[in-house]
């Protein structure tokens, strides 16, 4: 009788397995991701081979992704799917688990084009994007963000530094769970200015305080132009979100 067993659930395993693999991909995103403020205007195919078209999360839309479901992941009761973005204003690619009610990404690298997460930067000019890396974000079934680690950069303030004649840094952003929130330290080093601060990323778009350090006329221009007020000589500050004009 023991020999039995094993086979029979082995055997059990593959055909609920099957069931999952054969579940249509709706199903699958009004579970798992719809919670999580993930939302799309039309999601086709099985669970093995879905596409999501027209998605939105927050400020951010993306036109098309694919997901193809790895079939031993469902030996592990835990969904795992090589994802791919395409849109005009982002690239990506990673790996999305669904496991215990929540979503794990990890092993992401992607190019954003800027004005999609920080308009107040894409605000001075040019195509500029931010390049990711992530390591791993897990959100739980309500969005909640309960671990991330990753880096993405951007060179976004270079171009403003060569009109005003000065050394701008590249920008990065360390990502953190701050609070509920997905959030960034942000830093920059150069030599005529410093930057430090941390944001957290809403469904209105980033929140937060971007602290500069500088003593050179141009790079405080340069500041200016972007909205920071000066704190004392050396020190100047930007609240995001920006207030409305008018």
């Amino acid at each position: 009788m023991m020999r039995i067993i094993p086979p029979l659930l082995f055997g059990l395993i593959l055909f609920v397995g099957f069931l999952i693999a054969a579940m249509p991909a709706r199903l699958i995103f009004d579970l798992a991701l719809k919670p999580a403020g993930v939302e799309a205007g039309l999601v086709q195919g099985r669970v093995w081979d879905a596409q999501l078209l027209r998605i939105r999360s927050g400020q951010l839309s993306i036109d098309e992704a694919r997901a193809s479901l790895e079939p031993s992941s469902l030996l592990r009761f835990s969904p795992r799917f090589d994802v791919t973005l395409s849109d005009p204003a982002l690239r990506g690619e990673g790996v999305v688990i669904l496991s215990g009610g929540g979503v794990r990404i990890e092993d992401a690298r992607g190019v954003v084009r800027l004005d999609q997460v920080m308009p107040e930067l894409a605000a001075l000019g040019g195509d500029e994007v931010i390049q990711l890396s992530l390591e791993a974000l897990a959100l739980d079934a309500s969005g909640r963000c309960e671990a991330a680690s990753g880096q993405a950069t951007t060179a976004a303030l270079i171009g403003l530094g060569e009109r005003y004649g000065v050394n701008l840094p590249v920008l990065r952003f360390d990502l953190i769970c701050a609070g509920d929130r997905i959030g960034a330290d942000v830093s920059g080093l150069s030599d005529a200015v410093e930057v430090e601060g941390r944001l957290q990323f809403t469904e209105r778009g980033p929140e937060g305080r971007i602290e500069a350090q500088t003593s050179v006329t141009n790079v405080i221009a340069a500041l200016s132009f972007m909205g920071f007020e000066q704190v004392n000589q050396t020190t100047y500050t930007l609240t995001l979100p920006l207030p409305e004009e008018g």
